[in-house]
């Protein structure tokens, strides 16, 4: 993909997702880089010196319930993601063994939690 698809590509994620959805422009603005970051996998880098810097992403939208349609604007991003594999979707109830071993055998996807309080227990759990 290059730089112009990239472009075509985001600007095309924000039309599509303010056209089906109310949530504010900066969540589909954010989840267009997240979804395309993801769906680009290790297929593009930047070159830093000797090292190939691959895209991550690490996202956290916060927002008041209901009014701002979190959870809607996640499930479009979610739906993008999985039309282009849905092994790209991680589970969003593992062990850490099972985690461990989703990620050594997928190295390339992404998480969704609808509730971050969600995500703080799976962390939390000792088995």
């Amino acid at each position: 993909m290059d730089i112009v698809s990239m472009s075509n590509f985001l600007n095309e994620y924000r039309a599509f997702a303010e056209k089906i959805t109310d949530a504010p422009p900066i969540f589909s603005e954010f989840l267009s880089f997240a979804t395309a970051g993801v769906c680009i996998g290790k297929n593009r880098w930047i070159q830093f010196g000797d090292q190939k810097i691959y895209p991550n992403f690490y996202m956290l939208i916060l927002a008041p319930s209901s009014l701002y349609r979190k959870s809607t604007a996640l499930t479009i991003s979610q739906s993008v993601i999985r039309g282009v594999n849905k092994k790209l979707i991680f589970p969003s109830d593992f062990s850490q063994e099972a985690i461990s071993q989703i990620l050594y055998e997928t190295p390339i996807g992404c998480f969704y939690y609808y509730e971050f309080k969600t995500l703080m227990g799976m962390m939390d759990k000792s088995y």
